[in-house]
């Protein structure tokens, strides 16, 4: 979401399908948050002084509260830990060091997430057989949709589901001896629900000329027992399809 970068129609549609669709869990890959004046880019310069971070904060604690409220209660809800909400930590134990050990400074606290019953994990987690959750900055990055995630799978040994590229793709790998499959891994990288307008550098984002290899949309796990089926939803012209039900905005 990158918030305040966000495309509140896109999530508001989400929200709603999520509500449809009474998933069993809800995983975040990252940065719901972009704290960009925060950003090392933004050190001295006006958007370090202008930018409201605890504006920003309570704007996507609303978002994930809703989520939380259309999710219902008890049911698993994780956000992975990512670079651009790293930055936060990073910016204090860099210029105010004094203060990094407070723990009302904790990312979790700050975005209220204890009160929401959603888990904030800093390190890589399993979300069904065989598969795992991470951000995305934890190898390189591949410009192809899904080879960002797919390298990281190679590396883990589990197939992986990310964020980080933005793109939304989902690659596969699998090895095989006298016709029996030995490995078989998957790469999915699940897209954004970014507006573009606002990250741009003309309204003060950090995409130059308006170009990005990104795509927009959300990624769905069909699980039974071990069987795992990863679906990838693309956002097109302000609308996407889930099961032959149409969102739109």
């Amino acid at each position: 979401m990158q918030v305040p970068s966000h495309d509140f129609p896109a999530i508001s549609a989400v929200t709603e399908f999520v509500s449809d669709f009474e998933p069993n869990k809800l995983f975040i890959v990252g940065d719901e948050y972009d704290a960009p004046g925060t950003g090392r880019w933004k050190k001295g310069l006006a958007g370090e002084f202008l930018d409201n971070l605890q504006e920003g904060l309570d704007e996507t604690n609303k978002i994930l509260r809703a989520f939380r409220t259309v999710l219902g209660e008890g049911k698993e809800f994780v956000i992975q830990r990512s670079n651009h909400t790293d930055r936060i930590k990073m910016y204090i134990d860099r210029y105010a060091p004094a203060l990094s050990s407070l723990r009302s400074l904790d990312y979790s606290e700050l975005l209220g997430l204890h009160d929401l019953d959603i888990k904030f994990s800093n390190a890589i987690t399993d979300v069904a057989p065989g598969w795992c959750m991470a951000h995305g900055d934890e190898s390189g990055l591949n410009r192809t949709s899904g080879g960002t995630a797919l390298g990281l799978a190679k590396k883990i040994g589990k197939s992986v589901i990310c964020g980080h590229s933005h793109s939304l793709g989902l690659q596969h790998d699998n090895s095989d001896y006298n016709g029996n499959i030995s490995r078989n891994l998957y790469g999915f990288e699940v897209g954004h629900l970014m507006d573009l307008k606002k990250a741009d550098i003309s309204a003060g984002g950090y995409l130059k000329y308006g170009g990005a290899n990104w795509q927009a949309g959300f990624g769905i796990l069909y699980v039974h027992e071990n069987s795992v089926h990863p679906v990838p939803v693309p956002i097109i012209n302000d609308s996407f399809v889930v099961e032959g039900q149409r969102y739109s905005w």
